[in-house]
């Protein structure tokens, strides 16, 4: 359970007086049977369910921060886009937290053999995602946990989706905001890895901007492309020593196994170590647009 007094209804509470949709409980059918449990993380156990003749995600969260599920779900009832996953709602139970988003019938990337994927197939998921982060940035938002975990690809049509944005942030006021380091070491920036102030819980804080979002993105076009992970082919995968590439500010190694030179440049402007001359997000996505234009009149 939530550790609190009455977690349910404050979180029900709030949802209410955020006008964020409420959906009645009559309205989702969903058994909690264990052999209806599609996945169980560190904070929810979650479940295949119908909502209006869709198929959805039944979320039942048991330990989770509050405040931060409440910040991520404004976030999600404020965003729509094709490759997002779509939130539906929160069901209306002061006893339980339960929300809903659409499911996708898909595979984290994590767990696609990308070496099954052809160029076209990979050419169509960074065009996905750029597309849906190139959304999130025009909004205000930074996502913040990109990584092969955050990423499902749809079986069918091989359609790719962001999801998780238990961490994203909206920039209000500016072009950064203030936050906690956050994300994996593998896809995290060397500035956000190198914040150097600290909160009272000892957790490094700063300002990070979208462009954080365009290294991890870099990095799962590397990924895509090569199958090797970020920085792993020229380091293994041994966190003292990528940490060190990250605080001395090394140069992000493009793997070899990348053929298409196109790709490598992609991969190399959005892993630039300066922030400042890394490609935003609208570049990114114009360069997917013309590389795959050119893919089919080539054919």
């Amino acid at each position: 359970m939530i550790n609190d007094s009455n977690p349910s209804k404050q979180f029900l509470d709030f949802i209410i007086k955020n006008n964020i949709k409420v959906i009645e409980k009559d309205k989702v059918i969903f058994s909690n049977d264990i052999n209806n449990v599609i996945k169980v993380t560190d904070f929810a156990q979650i479940y295949k369910g119908k909502y209006l003749e869709n198929d959805v995600s039944v979320y039942v969260y048991f330990n989770t921060d509050l405040k931060n599920l409440q910040e991520e779900v404004l976030i999600c009832s404020k965003v729509e886009h094709p490759n997002l996953t779509k939130f539906y709602g929160v069901l209306n139970d002061d006893k339980e937290i339960i929300i809903i988003f659409s499911y996708i019938n898909g595979e984290i990337l994590e767990n696609v053999n990308v070496g099954s994927l052809d160029e076209n197939q990979k050419i169509q998921i960074c065009l996905d995602i750029s597309s849906s982060l190139k959304y999130l940035h025009e909004n205000n938002l930074i996502h913040r946990n990109i990584n092969l975990g955050s990423i499902i690809i749809e079986n069918k049509t091989s359609k790719a989706f962001l999801t998780d944005f238990s961490i994203a942030k909206e920039v209000k006021d500016s072009v950064s905001v203030l936050t906690r380091a956050k994300g994996g070491l593998l896809f995290m920036a060397p500035e956000v890895f190198n914040l150097d102030e600290f909160d009272d819980d000892g957790n490094k804080i700063g300002y990070v901007t979208p462009k954080a979002d365009i290294w991890a993105l870099g990095c799962v076009i590397s990924y895509l492309f090569s199958g090797h992970l970020p920085w792993c082919n020229k380091y293994d995968n041994k966190d003292v020593v990528i940490m060190k590439c990250l605080s001395k500010k090394k140069q992000f190694p493009v793997p070899n196994e990348i053929l298409n030179k196109r790709i490598k440049q992609v991969v190399a402007f959005a892993t630039e170590i300066n922030e400042g001359e890394r490609y935003d997000i609208s570049q990114i996505y114009e360069l997917f647009i013309k590389i795959a234009e050119d893919l089919k009149f080539s054919k």
